[in-house]
């Protein structure tokens, strides 16, 4: 009995070490976790803030089906070629540009009238 004693023993202690190694490796994860997602955050707000600052007319609108705000370039609208604009969170089909789509999207006074002065 004492061999199988120590058998078990033995087993435990490799079982107790690989718990602590699980539990550190799901700390690890959480704390990467969190980075990556902050740097989503940050990457996020960094391409809203250029897109902003851009010469072309941005349409901002907002998606649906998950509330998440979204700029697109409004040359996009009136494509020659059909254009899906899907939301990046969601996958949600937001707009496309062969008349199925038929809501307003949020423009700037002065886009609206840049907009009619190109003809769009």
């Amino acid at each position: 009995m004492a061999a199988r004693s120590k058998i078990v023993a033995g087993i435990l202690d490799v079982l107790d070490e690989m718990a602590d190694m699980i539990s550190a490796l799901r700390c690890d994860f959480d704390g990467m976790k969190e980075y990556v997602d902050d740097m989503d955050d940050d990457l996020c707000e960094l391409e809203e803030s250029f897109m902003m600052h851009q010469d072309h007319n941005v349409v901002e609108t907002e998606c649906p089906n998950c509330g998440e705000e979204l700029f697109f370039e409004s040359v996009l609208l009136d494509d020659d070629d059909v254009i899906e604009i899907t939301c990046p969170s969601c996958n949600e089909v937001i707009y496309i540009n062969d008349g199925s789509f038929d809501f307003d999207f949020d423009l700037d006074p002065d886009e609206l009238e840049t907009l009619e002065r190109e003809g769009h």
